[in-house]
């Protein structure tokens, strides 16, 4: 019930509290601006509703903001508390994800564990092995029960009470798998491999299309969090730290059971259903990836030791398609190495869950992956440590179709790239950087002439809770979203740096909601070409909201509060400093090319020393507007310095 409450809790402070050190009405710091163009909160808005003509599967979170878009920031203020609440926790993380999917459930009562002799533990593990093979409907004969007992018989006490609490919750998961596959009532043939093709590229046919529509989310979300909280309470199980020898192996319908002891171990590729490894510094070629149909639950949880998980142009480690995919690597300064695949975090129509609690550490893949969800949920959770996060594309909090990817690191100087250097994935709007969707990225399915299957975004997150960190990503990157799909980026705390050229910082552009929220520190953001900062494009909000500390910004056109064809973008620097480098157009300004339809650009800087260029319309204690065009009478660009 612990985690019902929670999400019940979650949306009860949404609805009555307003974030810390805000006024209980959402329009409070913007109604001062609007007035100055004579403007009421509802006349301010994009044209409420407009949003149901293109993107099928919309969710809640994306249209009540784009309806009102003074939501926006309360929302993003939110999640970045409920997220930190739920750090260390995979099955609060699980149902924080699936509340921004609208997707709730009451939790069955949690097992209770207390301490078993190891007779008692043995048993415990040979039972629940039993019990898989009696999911599978291949039961043990009395030769194998025997084998079963006699390999379990070496399993070291402490292990195997952790292995058989964690597989005790694996019949629930494989049924949650089955009755979102029965849902959707299609052909199973080829169905893994469509699966892939939809995640990674949006790829559909009738039988894709029939499962975005039809699978039961509620089941298959509800046994991943039962799945995770088994994990959890393993986890926080104490087992000695001694020195320990193990070698237990147990093939499954499901794949195949390892347990091990202190040794630096090597696991091969194959299909796991859990490897459970006491200590040793160990390299994974494969687990906790969902490698076909009959592999639907894989499962990691590596206690101590430095590890390195690592692959070649495979999706890999924490990886849940059309399954569950859980890593739980405890203690070491880890490598997590995908450079030229993905996986670490990614669900499609799954859920991949990668928990690491202490060290410093590497993530690396090449696209897809670090906290990715389509249909589905990708969570990477790291509490502790100096850790590096490398991608190309698609990664850090990316969410396509239905999909919740939410990446949390809560403390330590971290660096975030989304390579732009090496090109590989060319951007339409230059083709010399690369287009990201990374750091915060929601992202639709815009239906190309003649195809006719628009297919709505779903919900990228990314937040950090404290340590000095970097951002570096190329086009559409840090807070950002594209066709009716939500993207955040949430600061705590540090002195950060935010570097991108296009689409960066809190942009959003054909019918989305993309924001950054930096809640302290002295901050340096680059915006080296245009649209970012704050910035709304084609009926879009984009949204830059820095608190506190002594920031500078290099700023491109479009920026800093600013509209381009119809979209709303804000600005909003509250407390400290905040010098503006450039003089290029922006800071509460607005274009549009739909004379009927809202153009809104609003910066908004209070209680903080404003320092701009002399060419800058932006002074200290002072107001500006931008001189309307007598043909665009909806367009709007207002900025104020209190």
């Amino acid at each position: 019930m612990r985690v019902l409450s929670l999400l019940v809790l979650c949306g009860i402070i949404f609805v009555t509290i307003p974030a810390a050190g805000r006024s209980a009405n959402p329009h409070a710091p913007w109604d001062e601006l609007l007035a100055l163009e004579g403007l009421t909160p509802e006349a301010a808005q994009l044209e409420p509703n407009r949003w149901r003509g293109g993107g099928r599967f919309a969710l809640p979170v994306f249209t009540r903001v784009w309806d009102d878009w003074f939501q926006f920031d309360p929302l993003i203020q939110q999640t970045g508390h409920q997220v930190m609440e739920a750090s260390g926790s995979g099955t609060d993380l699980i149902t924080t994800a699936a509340s921004h999917l609208n997707v709730a459930w009451d939790m069955p009562p949690a097992p209770r564990v207390r301490r078993v002799s190891a007779t008692q533990a043995r048993t415990l593990l040979v039972n629940a092995i039993t019990a898989i093979h009696a999911t599978a409907k291949a039961p043990l004969d009395a030769t194998q029960q025997q084998q079963l007992a006699q390999q379990a018989a070496s399993v070291p006490r402490e292990l195997a009470q952790q292995a058989a609490l964690i597989l005790h919750a694996v019949p629930q998961a494989i049924d949650g798998r089955e009755a979102m596959l029965t849902a959707c009532d299609v052909t199973r043939e080829g169905i893994f491999d469509r699966a892939i093709r939809f995640g990674s590229y949006h790829g559909i046919d009738e039988h894709t299309l029939r499962m975005v529509e039809h699978a039961d989310f509620t089941a298959l979300f509800r046994s991943g969090a039962v799945l995770a909280r088994a994990m959890d309470t393993a986890a926080r199980m104490r087992v000695s730290r001694k020195k320990v020898d193990c070698t237990f192996d147990w093939d499954t319908p499901y794949g195949r059971i390892v347990i091990r002891g202190s040794a630096d171990d090597t696991y091969a590729a194959g299909s796991y259903l859990l490897i459970l490894d006491a200590g040793g510094n160990d390299h994974y070629q494969a687990g906790a990836t969902t490698e076909n149909l009959d592999n639907s639950v894989s499962l990691i949880m590596d206690l101590a030791g430095n590890d390195r998980y690592e692959v070649d142009n495979m999706l890999e480690f924490a990886t849940g398609i059309l399954g569950y995919g859980m890593l739980y690597d405890l203690q070491g300064n880890d490598r997590y190495l995908a450079p030229k695949g993905g996986g670490l975090g990614l669900g499609i129509f799954g859920v991949g869950l990668l928990m690491d609690r202490n060290g410093d550490d590497e993530y690396r893949i090449q696209r897809l992956g670090t906290a990715a969800g389509t249909c589905g949920i990708g969570i990477v959770n790291d509490l502790s440590g100096q850790d590096q996060y490398f991608c190309y594309h698609q990664a850090q909090g990316y969410a396509g179709p239905r999909g919740c990817g939410l990446l949390l690191d809560a403390r330590g100087n971290d660096n975030y790239l989304a390579d732009n250097q090496d090109i590989k994935y060319p951007s339409p709007q230059n083709g010399g950087y690369n287009t990201s969707l990374a750091q915060g990225c929601g992202f639709g399915r815009r239906a190309h002439p003649g195809d006719g299957h628009s297919l709505a975004g779903g919900v990228g997150v990314l937040v950090d809770g404290a340590g000095d960190d970097q951002y570096t990503a190329g086009v559409f990157g840090q807070g950002i979203a594209y066709w009716y799909a939500v993207g955040m980026l949430i600061d705590h705390e540090g002195d950060d740096k935010y570097l991108g050229p296009w689409y960066n910082q809190g942009a959003a552009a054909h019918y989305a909601v993309g924001g950054l929220l930096d809640r302290g520190g002295d901050d340096h953001y680059t915006l080296s070409q245009t649209q970012g900062q704050g910035h709304g494009q084609d009926f879009s909000l984009g949204l830059l909201h820095d608190e506190g500390g002594s920031d500078l910004i290099v700023n491109g056109s479009h920026s800093l509060g600013a509209s381009f064809f119809n979209g709303v973008g804000l600005f909003w620097k509250q407390g400290g400093k905040l010098n503006c480098a450039n003089s290029s157009p922006g800071m509460g300004v607005a274009d549009t090319a739909r004379p009927d339809s809202l153009g809104l650009g609003l910066m908004l800087v209070e209680r903080a020393e404003l320092t701009t260029h002399p060419d800058s319309p932006a002074r200290p204690h002072s107001t500006w507007t931008h001189p309307k065009d007598p043909n665009l009478p909806r367009c709007y660009g207002i900025g104020m310095a209190r």
